[in-house]
């Protein structure tokens, strides 16, 4: 049964997760300094005490800008939710941006205050630095900076933050940060519903990152939809691995504060650290990109020696997004989380997070290969399931009218949509967004009964030739053969035929038995995977690869997240094109 959704989904503030409510809830920072379990009421304490700090620290107002530098704990969580209690707008910064990148986003932002913590002071000043240059220079304003030092106990910490704070900067130290204080303090919220409460960064897969602003009704009707459609509860324990600064991270973390269940954090990502939290912690529910979901099976197989690991039993919740999850790896983690329901998501950061919600293993499910496919629409493109309540999924015809259903752009209306791109200043509507409707970019289908079909991004369809080929479809047909683990298909500039299809994959390690695309063939090389491809016979012969480049994974260009900047791609495949002629 679905639980009921808690009342703070609709009180419209995501500050107010963090008030008193029936039950506990318990947290766990797994660092450098062990782990530290706190109760509910010692978080909404630590939470009042944060909001009593910042509020005599930073003079925030409403619509202040408050950028935030930290690791996942629940003290940067609680500090991030308090800057939107006073009235500001959080803006969690990407953590693994140099310090010109995140000065060079302040900047554009007009962005005057930021928050970070001791693991980070570091290079939060070399940001304040960078933007006193740029003032210097009178390209902008110089920044506050407030650090919050949780290294109570620690030796030489306060002198050593003191030699790296630049002049004005504030360390709050961990005695000021335990002052006593009531949650109540938080009062009635100073920006409604549908204000801004946090500006979340894009990925940036083609060009500079753009500040998404999104309002606290538009998350809280995210974490209510993951809470109806996963059945979340306040029985369960979260894992927090994926970064508050991508909007999924963040909304799995205020998902699982308005469900009343347990958290645990994990602030940087290493797959031995999080299979032991899950074990120690009894996490029940996590959320994972592919890479991790990946990292987390080859680390289980590591461990036990390349047998099949022990099974987490516990684990009952595994939803992953931000990309295609491989079907080895699914395999891996029904073998991992038998009992676990493993759900897809489908979103944008410009949606607050999910837009569909995919089941792609129920416990008890056949795990044979066929199983554990991705269903996939006939004429080409990857089922990505079904909208929750309140999310409207159409496509865009060819004459600029939505309809229900059929193939085209995808669009979506709803409360979970964004206010706008933010720059000057303040929220500009994307010319995308028309009588509620945004349009995602994303090319696919919706079939009558509201399932979604995902065939990859317009950009990604390829003119060659007077034929349009998209590259998700020829993705899928290099997935379907078993030895390519990844497949990133892109368009290569050809004064002929205006483009021709390239493709790269990463093959897998381990030696590639025969599969359903055709005889056995050793697929080591370019030239056998072109030869399978033509056997299977899922392309037409102006769909094929013109040519086929064996990249190791950690050798194609991505986002923080994971996601491939096809752009740079092209431009290494001309690179070496062009030293070949």
């Amino acid at each position: 049964a679905v639980p009921n959704v808690h009342e703070g989904c609709s009180d419209g503030h995501i500050a107010h997760a963090l008030l008193p409510r029936p039950g506990s809830l318990s947290l766990t920072d797994r660092g450098l300094m062990g782990a530290d379990h706190t109760s509910m009421e010692g978080l909404a304490a630590e939470f009042a005490s944060c909001l009593l700090v910042m509020r005599l620290s930073l003079p925030i107002k409403r619509g202040t800008l408050v950028a935030h530098l930290s690791a996942n704990t629940s003290r940067s969580l609680t500090a991030l939710l308090a800057s939107t209690a006073l009235g500001g707008i959080a803006v969690p910064l990407n953590r693994r941006w140099s310090a010109e990148q995140s000065a060079g986003a302040l900047h554009r932002l007009g962005c005057r205050m930021l928050v970070t913590d001791h693991g980070l002071a570091s290079r939060a000043c070399a940001v304040v630095q960078e933007l006193k240059a740029r003032a210097g220079a009178g390209q902008g304003p110089d920044v506050e900076l407030l650090i919050l030092d949780g290294r109570s106990g620690q030796r030489g910490a306060s002198e050593e933050l003191s030699l790296l704070s630049p002049p004005g900067a504030r360390t709050v130290k961990e005695s000021q940060l335990l002052l006593p204080a009531s949650p109540t303090c938080l009062g009635p919220p100073l920006t409604g519903p549908h204000g801004a409460a946090v500006l979340i960064f894009t990925s940036g897969t083609t060009k500079q990152p753009k500040a998404v602003g999104l309002s606290h009704a538009a998350l809280l009707s995210q974490s209510c939809a993951k809470i109806a459609t996963l059945g979340l509860s306040s029985s369960d324990t979260f894992l927090h691995c994926t970064a508050f600064f991508h909007v999924g991270g963040l909304n799995w973390a205020l998902t699982g504060l308005e469900a009343g269940a347990s958290q645990v954090f994990l602030p940087d990502w290493s797959p031995a650290a999080a299979l032991q939290m899950i074990k120690d912690a009894k996490v029940t529910a996590i959320a994972l990109v592919p890479a991790m979901a990946y990292d987390l099976v080859a680390e289980a197989r590591r461990k036990a020696g390349g047998a099949t690991p022990a099974p987490l039993a516990g684990m009952r919740v595994v939803l992953v997004g931000a990309g295609r999850l491989e079907g080895a790896t699914l395999a891996g983690l029904a073998a991992l989380f038998p009992r676990a329901v493993v759900w897809a998501a489908y979103g944008l950061t410009e949606c607050a997070s999910s837009l569909t919600f995919a089941c792609l293993r129920e416990p008890g499910d056949d795990p044979g290969p066929a199983s554990l496919a991705p269903a996939r629409r006939q004429a080409g493109g990857w089922a990505v399931g079904r909208p929750p309540a309140g999310v409207e999924v159409a496509v865009l015809g060819g004459y600029g009218d939505v309809t229900r259903c059929g193939e085209g752009e995808l669009v979506t209306r709803g409360p979970h949509i964004m206010m706008g791109y933010w720059a000057d200043g303040g929220a500009h509507r994307s010319q995308s967004m028309a009588q509620g409707w945004l349009r995602t970019g994303d090319a696919g289908a919706v079939a009558e009964d509201g399932s979604v079909y995902l065939s990859g991004r317009l950009s990604d369809t390829i003119r060659s030739g007077g034929e349009s080929v998209p590259a998700g479809l020829v993705e899928e047909a290099l997935l379907a053969i078993h030895a390519v683990q990844e497949a990133v298909v892109v368009g290569l500039p050809d004064p002929r035929l205006g483009q021709t299809v390239a493709a790269v994959v990463v093959l897998r390690p381990e030696p590639t038995a025969g599969d359903a695309s055709g005889p056995e063939i050793s697929c080591t090389t370019s030239g056998a995977v072109l030869q399978r491809l033509r056997q299977g016979g899922a392309l037409a012969g102006f769909q094929l690869p013109r040519s086929i480049t064996i990249m190791g994974a950690g050798d194609i260009p991505r986002t923080a997240t994971g996601k491939v900047r096809k752009q740079e791609l092209v431009a290494q495949l001309q690179a070496v094109r062009a030293s070949k002629l």
